[in-house]
């Protein structure tokens, strides 16, 4: 095939290729943000339970808060990175470990 013929593949894979990585990105997204929502659903169920304090149900809001303002800063850069996802699911597992 003549270099001219291989042009049309090549834009059609680099699109394909960016499409998946939007993709990627908005779904972890999603991931992200209801994964949020569960520890606070969590939260919520620990205080009604009486297995949170207040003082403890305050602290644990605070982490959550800093997890949403961090994710915030990130997205004010454009898309996430992969290092940022990684950074705000290490973020998470840490609240995750803390709400048990």
């Amino acid at each position: 095939m003549s270099k001219l013929r291989l042009i049309p593949y090549a834009v059609l894979t680099a699109g394909g290729l960016l499409a998946a990585i939007g993709g990627a990105n908005a779904q972890s997204m999603h991931d992200i943000n209801q994964r949020l929502d569960w520890q606070q659903d969590r939260i919520d169920r620990g205080v009604r339970d009486g297995q949170i304090t207040p003082s403890e149900a305050a602290r644990l809001e605070r982490g959550e808060e800093r997890i949403r303002r961090t994710e915030q800063r990130d997205l004010a850069n454009g898309p996430l990175t992969l290092a940022e996802r990684q950074q705000l699911n290490r973020m998470e597992n840490r609240e995750s470990r803390d709400i048990y």
